[in-house]
């Protein structure tokens, strides 16, 4: 309903679509009500991935850092967050299942990438609270004891499900988060029902 295409459900928690235009991404930021983070698909999941080396190398090889950190309009780096997800933990090789130092690896190659393209060897710095680029590391565990990885770029920064209404304000720790709350609308129909 908001102009996506190829709609396809991914995992128990995640969903892949495409679109068609800059349009189309604004809609699903602006009107999506179930969603807590969208992301842009940076680096697919075909690589397995076994150790931090086998991840650090995809990372260096397969992202163009000037395109994706390289400010256009005076030259300096970006800002950026790397948190990592895991999926099927299990499986995952004991080297990448730690989630803050696989981020760390990740944001290691691409400050070593920066670095290297930059005449004054300077990098990008972190920034956890407001980062320009927030970036996703995704690793699922496989039964062939290696871990698909995948990297997304964040369009927002932090969780959709707090759009602002109680920014700063105690919630309590039982509290419905408002996109449990729509899916649960979404799902009973009650959508449906509003349009008669």
């Amino acid at each position: 309903s908001l102009g996506c295409v190829d709609v396809e459900q991914s995992g128990r928690a995640a969903v892949n679509f495409g679109v068609k235009d800059l349009r189309t991404v604004l809609n699903v930021l602006l009107w999506s009500r179930t969603a807590h983070k969208i992301m842009e698909l940076l680096v697919d999941g075909d690589d397995l991935v076994y150790t931090r080396d086998d991840l650090y190398h995809i990372v260096r090889e397969r992202l163009p850092v000037t395109d994706l950190l390289l400010n256009p309009m005076d030259g300096s780096w970006l800002t950026l967050s790397v948190s990592t997800t895991l999926n099927n933990a299990r499986y995952i090789p004991k080297d990448i299942n730690h989630s803050h130092y696989t981020a760390l690896n990740v944001k290691n190659a691409l400050a070593d990438a920066a670095r290297e393209q930059s005449s004054d060897s300077s990098r990008p710095s972190v920034d956890i609270e407001d980062p320009d680029v927030p970036l996703v590391v995704v690793l699922r565990g496989t039964m062939a004891s290696g871990a698909r990885v995948s990297l997304y770029r964040c369009i927002h920064v932090g969780s959709l499900h707090r759009r602002g209404y109680r920014h700063g304000a105690a919630i309590h720790k039982a509290a419905l988060k408002e996109s449990t709350a729509a899916a649960l609308l979404l799902a009973a129909g009650w959508d449906e029902k509003c349009r008669h």
